[in-house]
Order: structure tokens, then C-alpha cells, then sequence
């Protein structure tokens, strides 16, 4: 079982959203809720999801950083975006949604926002699992990329 750390000062400064309590930050699972109100098991599974994700791009990330930084320097910025690489694909895979989904609004009954959310491939990978607590010792690495362009 993940740490989860409740009423969070990361969770109340980036979670304005109407309906969102919780969220990953950096691979640490951050809620608005307090203690005596606790998350469910299916949420601290979504969100383990997220943290599997993060560390999986951020492992790879920091790889290609070192393999490549001979030839393009050594410096810590390479070493910056392998730390923010999962939120760069998740919110640039939601504006692409996004725009997509608002183009083709008028086929949909749900705000294009929403769509845009449900639809990533990262969100789409933990909503599928968050009900399997042994989803994450069995989960293939990079489980998440079998839901890409499934809008």
C-alpha cells in the first residue's frame, strides 16, 4: 500500500478543480481530504497507477539524460524534464484531446474537458485497474502506452 499524504499543501495549491480531492505529485500520492476521512482503496490504487507511470517515465527519462549528455553536455536540464517528462505527455496528450474532443462537441453530451480527461491513456490504464489491488505487481512496464490514441 502507498503512503498518502493528507490535507496536502501540493493537493490544496494545484487541485482547484470542482470534484478533485487527490492527485500524484512527483510519484507521492497528495489528497485534500484529512485523515479522518480517508481514501478508498480503489483511489490509492488509481493513483498507485500514477505513481507506476511516473516513475516508469522518469526512469527512462533519466537513462536517455545520462546516455546522451557525452554528446549534448552535462548539465542539469535534461535531468529537469526527466522529472516533469510524465506531466509534459499527460498534459500535452490532454490538449490534443481536448481540441479534439471540442472540434466533435456536438456529437458528445460531456464537456470536452471531461472527455479529454477520461480519455488519456494514463487515466484510461488506472480507471481500468483501480478496482484490482493485484493490477500493480503484475502490471507490465509501460502498460499504459496499449491505450494510446484509443479516444
Amino acid at each position: 500500500m502507498r503512503k498518502v499524504y493528507y490535507n496536502s499543501i501540493m493537493a490544496h495549491l494545484f487541485l482547484w478543480v470542482k470534484g478533485k480531492s487527490t492527485a500524484t505529485f512527483f510519484g507521492f500520492i497528495c489528497t485534500k481530504r484529512k485523515k479522518t476521512d480517508p481514501l478508498t482503496v480503489e483511489d490509492i490504487n488509481h493513483e498507485a497507477i500514477h505513481v507506476e507511470q511516473y516513475m516508469e517515465i522518469t526512469a527512462a527519462a533519466v537513462i536517455l539524460a545520462i546516455l546522451l549528455s557525452p554528446w549534448i553536455g552535462w548539465s542539469a536540464w535534461p535531468f529537469i524534464l526527466a522529472l516533469t517528462l510524465f506531466y509534459v505527455i499527460y498534459f500535452v496528450e490532454a490538449g490534443i484531446s481536448w481540441v479534439w474532443h471540442y472540434i466533435h462537441r456536438q456529437k458528445a453530451s460531456t464537456a470536452p474537458m471531461n472527455q479529454a480527461y477520461y480519455n488519456s491513456m494514463f487515466e484510461m490504464e488506472a480507471y481500468a485497474n483501480e478496482d484490482n489491488t493485484g493490477y500493480i505487481p503484475a502490471r507490465k512496464s509501460f502498460h499504459w502506452l496499449h491505450y494510446i490514441g484509443k479516444v
